[in-house]
């Protein structure tokens, strides 16, 4: 049974993170899937992983249903040869009563031991194909580390930013996204990029807090190379704003103080105001800080606070 049911037990796992990654691209993309009128498509591509997942359940279900009962007729077959050997053995004076009941009870533990191990067979492969996923994400190295040797900054960043010669080429792409891209932004001044749908405007900003690595030229700021800059001060000091905005389960005051976990009232409320979510805020019953009545502040859904997301820094 272990030989017959434990690679489909591996089999189911993966089957479930299948069902489990169409179930989630149906749901996210829901107004694409609507706009291009694709449900019945979206239907069927759900139906074949579904009906493979239950296929597949139904085999190791039938398999595994005939163990309990194999265990028990084993379980009462051996107490019975116990019994009938015993009884004859304490007929003729050679055994006690008593030991003949101690062989049923050892009987009986070795016997539910085995069934202990039958049930952790059923288990241990679905777990295994788990821990290899999760094992897989924990010992994946970043290619985006702290410099050997970090540059010593004395002074407080003035914030020029400077890109020379930059060229970024994603790994295992045909060619480079960005070419030989060369310009400098001055501290209190705006910098805009304008272009088409995947010129690379993204890309070109991602490049700054080093969420990847230039393929060619180099970043300064200050006139020292961001890969020479600590991680941690490198982004410390840099605002960001994604085109997605992102809101973490909590409070309106948690989400709004998620790059600084110590901002002052003050500072939160400018931040939501430079958001433009004031509005927003003030709506709800209980505001930025319990304004109206005491208690815990709201746990805002998801889909009415989605309009908002800033972080307090920068």
């Amino acid at each position: 049974m272990m030989m017959v049911v434990m690679p489909r037990f591996q089999y189911v796992q993966k089957l479930i993170d299948r069902l489990n990654l169409v179930v989630r691209e149906s749901l996210d993309g829901t107004l694409v899937i609507r706009a291009f009128n694709t449900q019945r498509f979206e239907e069927k591509r759900f139906d074949k992983v579904n009906a493979r997942l239950t296929d597949t359940n139904l085999f190791v279900n039938r398999v595994t249903s005939g163990m309990m009962p194999a265990m028990m007729l084993i379980m009462n077959l051996t107490n019975l040869l116990i019994v009938w050997v015993g009884s004859k053995a304490v007929s003729s004076f050679k055994m006690k009563v008593g030991d003949m009941m101690a062989y049923m009870q050892y009987a009986m533990q070795i016997i539910m031991a085995f069934l202990m191990m039958a049930m952790m067979f059923i288990m241990i492969p679905r777990a295994i194909v788990s821990i290899k996923r999760v094992v897989e994400i924990l010992t994946t190295d970043s290619t985006i580390t702290d410099p050997k040797i970090a540059a010593v900054i004395s002074e407080a960043p003035k914030g020029t930013v400077e890109y020379r010669g930059v060229s970024f080429q994603y790994p295992d792409a045909d060619e480079a996204v960005l070419h030989d891209i060369t310009f400098t932004a001055l501290p209190g001044q705006t910098t805009a990029f304008i272009g088409a749908t995947g010129s690379g405007k993204s890309t070109l900003v991602n490049l700054l807090p080093r969420f990847y690595d230039v393929t060619g030229g180099e970043i300064l700021i200050d006139g020292i190379d961001i890969r020479n800059w600590p991680l941690k001060k490198l982004r410390d000091m840099i605002g960001f704003v994604p085109q997605k905005g992102i809101l973490f389960s909590g409070t309106i005051e948690s989400n709004l103080k998620y790059g600084d976990r110590e901002a002052s009232k003050e500072v939160v409320e400018e931040a939501a105001k430079t958001a433009q979510a004031e509005e927003f805020i003030d709506s709800k019953p209980e505001g930025f800080f319990n304004r109206n009545r005491p208690g815990r502040p709201e746990r805002i859904r998801r889909s009415e606070a989605a309009s908002f997301h800033c972080k307090s820094t920068g």
